[in-house]
């Protein structure tokens, strides 16, 4: 008599990778271990998660690189907010392409973000296949892109949404700017916001092959050492607007409304809702020293239990 063993049900598709970009140092170490012990445990089977680390130049027995879940870039680890989060996100893509190929979207977190993946799961899964491959998945602002050659790289006329423009170019001034000697302007573009957002796979595939990248890279080694931080979400938005948007068919999904489930403040004020949430400092309250109250984590944690009992154990304790 032959035995029967049942055998294991097949495991679900891939629908999504996402990588985390993080830094080095102890504080942002810190981070990933919290989010190793919430949302990053124990994901469902459609969604892998990387961390995505800049590990180009440390020895070969750095911490870094010994780490679970971690994606070494060649990028520099010297790269700092300057521009190394937007050279890293392009690494992200690269190897996302060969590393999940049967993933239909790629998503990008940040690591001081929560994320209720059961909730983030139905939404991704809720594109249709058809649009997926040139699918821009998040909350949308809108930008300008003003850029003068060996000087700035900048975005102005912030509007939070689309009714906005008008209103915040001429709060701005942005007609007088865009005519000053020798500034180039882009937009109003769309751009993602940062916490959390996905692309499709053909679309994120097109991104780093254009040509238009290599001019960006050239232009940010031409800017002075003491620029300020360009926001890789802001250059993202303006990268597929430049130079993918104009041949690819790119379909906005939105995320859903502010405040309810994506949620980017202090104030500890969430609906149950919430799918993205982003803490900053005061998640962690082990990992950084100017957390503003410890009672006030502890009164989070308590509202929010139902997303992550583990972190809520981890920062009262301190």
């Amino acid at each position: 008599m032959t035995s029967l063993v049942p055998s294991a049900a097949p495991a679900a598709p891939l629908l999504a990778a996402i990588g985390v970009l993080s830094g080095g140092g102890k504080k942002y170490e810190a981070r990933r271990a919290v989010l190793r012990q919430a949302w990053v445990a124990d994901p469902p089977s459609e969604i892998a998660v990387r961390f995505v680390m800049r590990c180009g130049g440390l020895p070969p027995d750095a911490r870094e690189r010994h780490e679970p879940q971690v994606l070494c870039t060649n990028v520099l680890a010297s790269e700092d907010r300057f521009r190394g989060p937007i050279l890293a996100l392009l690494a992200w893509y690269e190897h996302a392409e060969h590393a999940f190929p049967t993933a239909r979207l790629f998503g990008k977190a940040d690591d001081d973000v929560y994320l209720h993946l059961p909730t983030i799961l139905r939404q991704l899964a809720a594109i249709p296949v058809e649009a997926s491959s040139y699918a821009l998945y998040g909350t949308f602002s809108w930008w300008h892109l003003l850029h003068e050659p060996g000087r700035r790289f900048h975005f102005a006329a912030y509007a939070p949404r689309q009714s906005f423009i008008r209103i915040a170019a001429r709060r701005c001034g942005l007609v007088e700017r865009c005519n000053e000697p020798n500034i180039s302007c882009w937009g109003p573009f769309p751009y993602p916001n940062g916490p959390f957002f996905a692309l499709g796979r053909k679309l994120a595939a097109q991104l780093v092959r254009a040509p238009g990248i290599d001019w960006d890279r050239r232009a940010f080694d031409a800017l002075p050492a003491n620029h300020g931080m360009i926001v890789e979400d802001a250059w993202l938005g303006s990268a597929l607007w430049r130079h993918v948007g104009y041949n690819a068919p790119v379909e906005l999904f939105k995320l859903g409304s502010y405040d309810r489930v994506y949620s980017d403040n202090l104030r500890f004020k969430v609906s149950n809702d919430v799918a993205i949430y982003h803490f900053r400092c005061c998640l962690f309250a082990a990992a950084c020293s100017d957390c503003a109250s410890r009672t006030a984590v502890r009164e989070a944690c308590r509202s929010t239990a139902r997303y992550d009992a583990v972190r809520c154990t981890l920062t009262s304790e301190h």
